[in-house]
């Protein structure tokens, strides 16, 4: 099959990614890039994030990644938040697409523009990288439990924000949010 192949190219040491749900690979993997796996996790009108692939299959994957576009620098709180997430749920945070198609004929219309490097280096977003170091920080203090761990109920927070906007899905939730 495939990883087998993919490990007579390259051997046993490097480790193999697979993109999103490629629950039949779980044991021959080393990380899974979850683009999709959380994809649109604020919609609906639920007051509960469900996190099903990594209440599944936590302890048994390492996730990495998201979508980040340059949108995501448009409305801060957004950005922190869709990063906040990727911590919550456990998962690597960023594939925040340095170098990505930002317009022409190639861009890809779903996702928007990416290619994010001038954003994180640019000063007037000192405080989203700051926020990221932060996260950062956290994650490497819950090593432990994110990389061995379950999902366990999610955390109360106080107070709610009373109103959420997905700027790139166009997703609009005026909640109830759990307090």
């Amino acid at each position: 099959g495939i990883v087998t192949a993919s490990r007579a190219l390259v051997g046993q040491a490097p480790p193999l990614l697979t993109e999103s749900n490629a629950e039949p690979y779980m044991n021959t993997m080393a990380i899974f890039l979850t683009l999709v796996a959380f994809d649109r996790a604020f919609a609906g009108a639920s007051e509960r994030i469900v996190p099903a692939f990594p209440a599944i299959y936590g302890g048994y994957f390492v996730g990495a990644g998201s979508i980040y576009t340059t949108a995501d620098f448009t409305e801060p709180d957004v950005l922190a938040a869709r990063m906040a997430v990727s911590l919550v749920y456990g998962i690597q945070i960023g594939w925040f697409s340095m170098g990505g198609i930002t317009h022409g004929p190639d861009l890809d219309r779903d996702c928007g523009p990416m290619g994010t490097y001038d954003q994180w280096m640019d000063p007037r977003y000192a405080p989203e990288v700051a926020y990221l170091q932060l996260l950062q920080h956290y994650r490497g203090l819950v090593s432990d439990y994110v990389n061995n761990g379950r999902i366990a109920l999610p955390p109360t927070i106080s107070p709610s924000q009373g109103f959420f906007s997905a700027n790139t899905s166009g997703i609009h939730n005026p909640g109830p949010f759990p307090n």
